[in-house]
């Protein structure tokens, strides 16, 4: 089989989904491949051992890679909690190494005035730059052992049925960055900047959700 990069935007399921194909018997990193200093082409992308790697990371690097495109979403209120909860768009955390990735690729990001409106500008912005050279798109919510094992035939994975309903049945989806979440918060929509709300709102229809029901996937 190809080697194969699964994308999102971060608090999508990327952690999720390098489990998730591990135990499929298809050994993927969690940006051992693409991490910081690859997304900013700092250092060359070695994939080692690993027959794909999911991150975030890898998007800003998606026009050359010449591998396929796994892109897996989120419903964004959903994200947005994550990525605020963990204090991902904090001002006092926006000049780390995550995001100077994010400031070069896509500055829109932090040119919003709050934590909330970042966060949904990453989900906005990282989503339609990674849809753009996606092969494949996994909804986290709705994924079946039939669809990912008709994505995984597709890149050439030699893997069956039973095999991928297995690996779906004891891989939860357990949040890894649990124990950094430093405040509790429940988005919605108003607490959004409207034009971006909107922008988001249709985004994610066009991807299946309906925008004003976010339930399932990761917590």
């Amino acid at each position: 089989m190809r080697r194969f990069v699964v994308v999102g935007t971060g608090r999508s399921g990327t952690g999720y989904m390098s489990r998730l194909l591990t135990a499929c018997g298809i050994p993927c990193g969690h940006e051992q491949v693409f991490g910081p200093a690859q997304a900013t082409r700092a250092k060359p992308v070695v994939w080692g051992k690993w027959e794909a790697d999911a991150s975030w990371l890898a998007v800003p690097r998606l026009p050359m890679l010449g591998v396929p495109v796994v892109l897996v979403t989120r419903h964004p209120l959903p994200t947005v909690r994550s990525m605020v909860q963990l204090g991902q768009f904090t001002d006092d955390g926006a000049d780390g190494l995550y995001g100077s990735v994010i400031r070069a690729f896509r500055p829109e990001v932090y040119a919003e005035r709050t934590e909330p409106d970042r966060a949904l500008a990453m989900w906005v912005h990282w989503t339609v730059a990674a849809a753009a050279h996606a092969d494949h798109i996994l909804a986290l919510e709705h994924l079946t052992a039939d669809r990912l094992t008709g994505v995984l035939h597709d890149l050439g994975a030699s893997v069956d049925l039973d095999t991928v309903q297995a690996a779906l049945d004891t891989t939860p989806p357990a949040n890894q960055a649990a124990h950094r979440k430093r405040i509790s918060y429940r988005p919605s929509w108003t607490d959004h900047r409207r034009q971006l709300a909107d922008l988001a709102r249709r985004l994610a229809g066009l991807f299946g959700y309906d925008p004003d029901r976010p339930e399932g996937g990761v917590p």
